[in-house]
């Protein structure tokens, strides 16, 4: 299992599983352990880039496995590179900057998914509340209509709950023709349900003219919605963290966590100091680069040559031609 382990980060780090093979624990633990840690920034990313493809951007699966895998593999060929480039100070201000970015795009990515009802909520109330008043403008006729039908509706009520009462009373005897269902009663109550019957298509009307112009605002609050982009959740995010405490408690633990993941293969490589195997990487540096140093020295000893002899050439031909 250790050996399958070594195997795996040595490859994916680039190392000579040969030799490592042949080097102290150390030297192995450290290629182990900086692999590992090195899958850990990998993970993460994948994980914040597919829930905001699934859940602010809404993809398909497809789009957002192949956007997992993308950011996942990008992060690892930074990682590793940092983890091979020697220590300098251009390289800690570039691997600062790198992981301040990855910080920010990581923490406020899972704070977007992890928040995305809230979020959507606090976009519906306040784009709701800036679509009213372009509704009331656009469509100003159509609710003055519908508040004076109400208002014809309540009248229409009352007179029909009047109608209502009088053929009780005229039942009950309370009106001077006397009680009981004779011509006055029924001509009161056969009044009394005309007018309730007029009263319920009026309502219904009332009803599709008000269900209209809902099914407006509803269309239109919903096309408001959907064409919001990832600068208004970003910012709908801004105002819940200023709003709600627990919102931006969570963004600063996900920051200091996503810091912490990636900076642990650069711990690492600093915690267990150099190993044989790195003195026997920086041998085979240090000879790489004087054999690149010798060949460049016979490049230019041979380019010299070439020059003299081309431009004696040319002299002995200047000679020819002025002879003839």
């Amino acid at each position: 299992m250790n050996d399958f382990i070594l195997k795996l980060t040595a490859k994916l780090l680039g190392e000579d599983l040969k030799k490592l093979r042949n080097s102290s624990v150390k030297s192995k633990q450290k290629v182990i352990t900086s692999g590992v840690l090195l899958i850990l920034p990998m993970l993460t990313w994948m994980i914040s880039a597919a829930l905001m493809c699934e859940i602010v951007f809404k993809t398909d699966s497809y789009v957002t496995a192949l956007s997992a895998i993308v950011a996942g593999m990008i992060v690892l060929i930074l990682d590793t590179s940092f983890m091979k480039a020697k220590s300098g100070g251009w390289m800690k201000t570039y691997r600062f900057t790198v992981v301040l970015l990855s910080c920010l795009i990581g923490s406020v990515s899972i704070d977007l998914a992890v928040f995305h009802d809230d979020i959507d909520q606090y976009i519906k109330t306040v784009q709701g509340a800036d679509f009213k008043m372009s509704f009331n403008a656009n469509n100003a006729v159509a609710i003055s209509e519908i508040e004076v039908l109400n208002q014809e509706y309540d009248k229409r009520k009352l007179e029909v709950e009047a109608l209502r009462e009088e053929f009780y009373a005229e039942m009950d005897g309370h009106n001077k023709s006397g009680s009981g269902y004779g011509v006055i009663a029924k001509q009161k109550k056969l009044a009394w349900q005309d007018a309730a019957n007029e009263l319920d298509s009026f309502k219904a009307d009332l009803d599709n003219k008000s269900n209209e112009l809902n099914q407006v605002w509803s269309d239109g609050l919903s096309r408001k919605f959907e064409s919001s982009g990832i600068l208004t959740h970003l910012r709908a995010l801004l105002d819940l963290s200023l709003e709600k405490p627990i919102v931006l408690i969570s963004w600063i633990v996900l920051f200091l966590f996503i810091a912490l993941v990636e900076y642990s293969p650069v711990f690492v490589k600093h915690r267990f100091g150099e190993t044989d195997y790195d003195k026997w990487k920086d041998l085979q540096e240090t000879i790489k680069n004087h054999k690149i140093a010798m060949l460049n020295s016979e490049l230019k000893a041979i380019l010299c040559r070439i020059k003299t002899y081309t431009d004696q050439d040319i002299s002995a031909l200047n000679t020819i031609q002025k002879l003839s």
